[in-house]
């Protein structure tokens, strides 16, 4: 005879699991590979962001210095042959229009002869011509006074080379003062092919002013733009001020961010100062003569000096750069966080996975079983009707009925086992549509129908076995919401089974009552019997499908295992549960609790029902 296998703790594993298992235990292995990884890579990538941000600030130093160290050299030049000086500063200024690369670095430039005296001021235009001013400007008091200083004046000043800027402006624009020269003497030296001028005091000065307007709104933006921004938007914030006055903004790349974050900025350098190394090889030996032409139209290099000046201070402006996340290493941390969640992210989501696909390997693995012992106790279980079935009917087939007796005896038989079949058909349906969600029709229904139902189905059975029924109802119970035929169903499996199992204890009650405790009101319907009860063992799995514990499969009384399984199917698809207290020998009480329908809800429909 088949015999079902007790579903308790699985301690068999198939290879597909044990494999399933394994991966998931490689994924602590995975994760710490990661770790490390992850901080290889944020460290890699925090070096290659910090060479990058200081390429980005030698670049702005190269350009920018570049320019304004274009605009010196293009005004300080040897002089050549019998040429006028001013008219050479004209020249100059008319070339620097035409094809200096920011021509609008340059505000005015004028002209200050002061061989003789009273001193004479002129304008140079932008086309080149000389335009005397008939008085001197407030504005160049500060100009004269710098040119009247002890020893500027003097031959001893007659070459000195480019250096960086004062602290001289016109209007706030940086303004800086040019020698104009003219040879005095040409002599050889004693060494092939090298001269050496010789210069006077100078005749004059050109007084070329920045445009501090075009620097600021303009020239600065449009180099962060070009050289700290990428795909459109920088990371970067900058903030250039003045070296001997640091509070005095002069430009910076969000108004409204403080100046107060940098503080410790992750960049800084010396901005604004004449780097002839842009333009020439610096060394020892004579300044180099270059045309004009060629100092206009040339690109700035990457300057040693420009890369020296990382971190010095030996500019008139001071360069800081801030990264817009607080500091360079908190966008590097922040990232790192940011890859090492995404990774682990990924990680978790291929353990929920491999855990899920686990879950439902095992599940497929135990579904497979279900139905094979499902096969095979629905076989068993039929074929013993099916057989009585039919030797009665070969036996009234083959004329065996010698009378009356007999034949109402073979009918009775038929009757037995048809009834068997059908219970059990009906059994197999009920379990079938408590698994699916459609077909079920909820009204409201009175536990005392419910019970009723139940014992007027149960009643042949229950006199077969001749039990005692005792039926205890509380008065003015709430109702419950559910489908009637299931809850009858629930319960007339209950009492069936007091029927069949605990006929020894010819006693069975069933009561209707509020659930007691706190919390939602909920109705306990509760069927008890006084048979052997259920053994320990069992309590854990008797609402597990197709499980029979051993006593019952040792008494041979008729079943499938389906219907408790199926109670606790019901109910739970009610909002409910269903309990058991029960020990060896002193029968079973099996508890249905089911959440009532509120006072108030209950009122309504009754109203309506007067009313209509």
């Amino acid at each position: 005879m088949w015999k079902p296998r007790p579903r308790g703790w699985r301690t068999h594993f198939s290879r597909s699991m044990w494999l399933l298992l394994g991966l998931l235990a490689l994924l602590p292995v995975m994760a710490w590979l990661q770790y490390r990884w992850i901080g290889q890579v944020s460290d890699a990538a925090g070096q290659r962001a910090q060479l990058r941000l200081d390429h980005a600030v030698e670049q702005m130093i190269t350009e920018f210095d570049g320019e304004i160290t274009r605009a010196q050299l293009i005004f300080w030049q040897m002089p050549q042959g019998n040429e006028d000086p001013a008219a050479r500063v004209a020249a100059r200024f008319r070339d620097w229009n035409r094809l200096a690369p920011y021509p609008q670095l340059i505000r005015e430039v004028h002209l200050i002869e002061t061989i003789a005296e009273p001193w004479r001021l002129s304008r140079i235009e932008s086309s080149g011509n000389i335009a005397a001013l008939p008085e001197w400007p407030a504005k160049f008091a500060a100009v004269k006074a710098r040119i009247e200083e002890p020893g500027r004046r003097g031959p001893e000043q007659g070459f000195r080379r480019l250096n960086g800027f004062d602290d001289l402006s016109i209007d706030g624009n940086p303004t800086f003062l040019s020698p104009i020269r003219e040879p005095r003497e040409l002599r050889r030296e004693p060494e092939p092919d090298r001269r050496r001028h010789l210069f006077g005091p100078p005749m004059g000065w050109a007084v070329v002013t920045l445009d501090a307007e075009f620097i600021k709104r303009e020239f600065l933006p449009e180099l962060a733009r070009r050289l700290f921004a990428q795909g459109g938007e920088s990371d970067f914030e900058l903030l250039v001020v003045k070296a001997a006055e640091p509070e005095n903004v002069v430009f910076q790349s969000d108004p409204a961010a403080s100046t107060k974050q940098f503080a410790s900025p992750d960049s800084t350098a010396g901005l604004f100062a004449v780097r002839p190394g842009c333009f020439f090889q610096e060394g020892p030996g004579p300044f180099p003569r270059t045309r004009r032409t060629e100092i206009l139209t040339q690109k700035p290099s990457g300057c040693g000096a420009a890369a020296r000046a990382l971190g010095a201070s030996d500019g008139a402006w001071r360069l800081l750069v801030k990264h817009r996340a607080g500091s360079l290493a908190t966008a590097v941390a922040s990232f790192r966080l940011r890859t090492m969640a995404i990774s682990f992210g990924v990680l978790l989501v291929l353990a929920l996975g491999i855990t899920m696909l686990t879950i439902s390997t095992e599940r497929a693995r135990e579904l497979a079983k279900l139905q094979m012992e499902f096969a095979m106790g629905i076989s068993h279980e039929l074929r013993t009707p099916l057989t009585v079935i039919r030797v009665a009917a070969d036996n009234i087939a083959n004329g065996m009925m010698d009378n009356a007796r007999h034949a109402q005896k073979y009918g009775q038989l038929i009757g037995d086992e048809a009834r068997r079949l059908t219970d059990m058909v009906e059994q197999i349906l009920t379990f079938a549509r408590a698994r699916s969600d459609s077909g079920a029709e909820l009204k409201s229904i009175a536990p005392e129908q419910i019970v009723s139902r139940a014992l007027t189905a149960c009643g042949p059975v229950l006199r077969d076995a001749g039990m005692v029924i005792e039926r205890a109802i509380d008065p003015n119970l709430p109702e419950v919401q559910g489908d009637l035929n299931l809850m009858v169903d629930c319960v007339q499996n209950l009492i069936s089974n007091a029927a069949k199992y605990a006929k020894s204890g010819g006693w069975v009650r069933v009561r209707a009552e509020k659930a007691p405790g706190s919390g939602a009101a909920r109705i306990r319907i509760a069927v008890e019997d006084r048979g052997p009860g259920v053994a320990p063992d069992d309590l854990p799995h008797i609402f597990d499908p197709f499980y029979r514990g051993e006593a019952v499969r040792s008494s041979q009384i008729p079943g499938v295992g389906l219907g408790l399984s199926l109670v606790k199917r019901i109910v739970e698809a009610h909002h409910g549960t269903i309990t058991v207290e029960s020990s060896a020998g002193s029968g079973a009480t099996f508890f249905l609790y089911l959440p009532a329908q509120p006072e108030q809800t209950q009122a309504a429909r009754e109203m309506k029902q007067v009313t209509s």
